[in-house]
């Protein structure tokens, strides 16, 4: 475990201060790395009923719940043979 006096203000043992694009919210760096990202919507929860799997589908929102004993898109399929939806 570091000794207090190996902390530095910024709360990390021998380092420096983070830069703007490692912070939490992102700062200028963190949109530069995202630009030729694309974004994927998810709702995940431990239930999800077939009318709000429907109504995500719809919107292309992915639908993640539990299978088993492990989360699984439950929509990947149908969101799929819609196609992609592109704002380009």
């Amino acid at each position: 475990m570091c000794s207090p006096q190996h902390v530095q203000k910024s709360g990390r043992p021998d380092r420096q201060p983070r830069q703007p694009s490692e912070t939490a919210a992102g700062g200028a760096g963190a949109t530069r790395d995202l630009v030729d990202r694309t974004v994927i919507p998810i709702q995940s929860s431990l239930f999800l009923g077939d009318d709000y799997v429907a109504l995500l589908t719809e919107h292309r929102i992915h639908a993640m719940t539990m299978k088993g004993d492990t989360m699984d898109l439950v929509n990947a399929d149908a969101i799929r043979a819609r196609g992609v939806k592109s704002d380009r």
